[in-house]
């Protein structure tokens, strides 16, 4: 194509910018596409193209790009990725559109401060599409959270003695409720909570690990209370037969 393209200065603080090969293919892209309406020839097919856009053949892109095919393919992809361009294809061909191209390359009588109104205002539209969604999204958490446990087993959960690990609780948890009910659960840290009262905190059960299996000593039909006085310097037993932390 004759003519020439502009490359705007905040080009240097984009992503592309970061990689050697990816802005190599990003300026190569801006090269390829039509300035203007025309008419491509593809065979025996007329192909009408609008402006920036080109036909891509993957050969000939590695063969002008110098690199393989491959690599090539990778990087138009990323760029796709990325929102800088969209690729239609069919079983001959790809036609690559530069996405904003008109806002790059715009006219020349359009001055400055009109492309600079342009990126803002499109920057603002994005930037508030990511707030929505990522609104939606931590309110969706946030609901699940709520409902997963009541009030009185929220509370219980905060005065387990251990190491908190909200992870591990919130999926191991749902579960085990599910299968022996709250009251059961509840009943669980509380005496695994009265078993270690005055313990060094070091030899008490992080939660990740009392969900993780520890706990099932302190089920209903497992609980063997031992009322035998502990000397509480040193590893002591636990409601587990057999183990020693």
């Amino acid at each position: 194509m004759a003519g020439w393209i502009k490359l705007h200065r905040k080009l240097k603080n984009s992503l592309v910018f970061d990689n050697p090969d990816l802005l190599k293919v990003w300026i190569w892209c801006l090269l390829k596409a039509t300035h203007d309406d025309y008419i491509q020839m593809i065979g025996l097919q007329e192909v009408e193209l609008e402006k920036g856009q080109f036909i891509f053949g993957r050969k000939v892109a590695a063969n002008e790009l110098k690199m393989s095919e491959s690599k090539t393919y990778r990087l138009i992809k990323k760029l796709e990725t990325m929102q800088n361009l969209n690729i239609k294809a069919n079983n001959k061909y790809s036609i690559i559109t530069i996405a904003n191209w008109e806002l790059y390359q715009f006219d020349e009588n359009k001055n400055e401060q009109q492309f600079e109104q342009q990126m803002n205002n499109k920057r603002t539209t994005n930037e508030q599409q990511m707030n929505t969604n990522k609104n939606i999204k931590n309110n969706k958490n946030n609901k699940n959270n709520n409902n997963i446990y009541s009030e009185s087993l929220i509370k219980k959960i905060m005065s387990y003695p251990g190491k908190k690990t909200k992870d591990t609780r919130d999926k191991k948890l749902p579960q085990l409720i599910k299968k022996y009910g709250e009251e059961q659960i509840i009943r669980c840290i509380e005496r695994y909570s009265e078993e270690v009262k005055g313990r060094e905190k070091r030899y008490i059960l992080n939660e990740s690990t009392f969900w993780n299996g520890r706990y099932v000593d302190y089920l209903d039909d497992n609980y063997e209370h031992d009322n035998v006085e502990e000397d509480i310097n040193k590893p002591q037993k636990t409601g587990y037969k057999g183990y020693e932390l």
